[in-house]
Formats: structure tokens, sequence, C-alpha cells
């Protein structure tokens, strides 16, 4: 006896690169999320897509501290993570 399976074996709907399946919520004011949503738009993302990137950047810089390529120190700090090489600064030697 042979079993005949579907014509769909295999496939799957509305594949993702990634499995989100953790949640988080949070309270804000009208005029906060206005401009977040402003901020998102003009980058092309959803407001959830903006903010996972601004929180993962944040926890990143934090667990993963950027060296001053000049003095190894590791109170150098990006000012926007993910920006332009410009936008830093050394807190130890004073590079910018």
């Amino acid at each position: 006896m042979t079993t005949k399976t579907h014509g769909m074996a295999g496939q799957r709907n509305a594949a993702k690169p990634e499995t989100l399946d953790g949640t988080f919520s949070g309270r804000c004011t009208k005029e906060e999320k206005a401009a977040w949503v402003k901020v998102a738009q003009s980058r092309e993302m959803k407001l959830q897509q903006f903010i996972r990137s601004l929180l993962n950047a944040e926890a990143n810089s934090i667990l993963n501290p950027e060296k001053c390529p000049d003095c190894k120190s590791e109170n150098f700090e990006r000012f926007f993570p993910g920006d332009a090489v410009g936008n830093t600064i050394c807190h130890d030697c004073g590079r910018d």
C-alpha cells in the first residue's frame, strides 16, 4: 500500500527568514508615538521594526562595546549606532 501526499508537501505559507516568537508592549503618549511613527516612516520602516532596531542596537552597544581604533579603550561611543563613521568619540583619547 502506498501513501499519497497532497500537492503542497514541503511548502510553507508565509515563510519568514526569522521566527519572531517573543512579545513586548509598552505605554507612551500620543505625541511620542506620532514622532516615532514619523521617524520610522522616514526610514521606510514600520514602527515595530524601528523599535526593534533601536533596542537591538542599544543592547548590542552595551553587551559588545566598540573599542577606539587609536587607544583600544572601551570608553568609545557611537552617537547613533549603525550610522556613519563620523559620529563617534573616544572619551579617553578624544578621537572624534
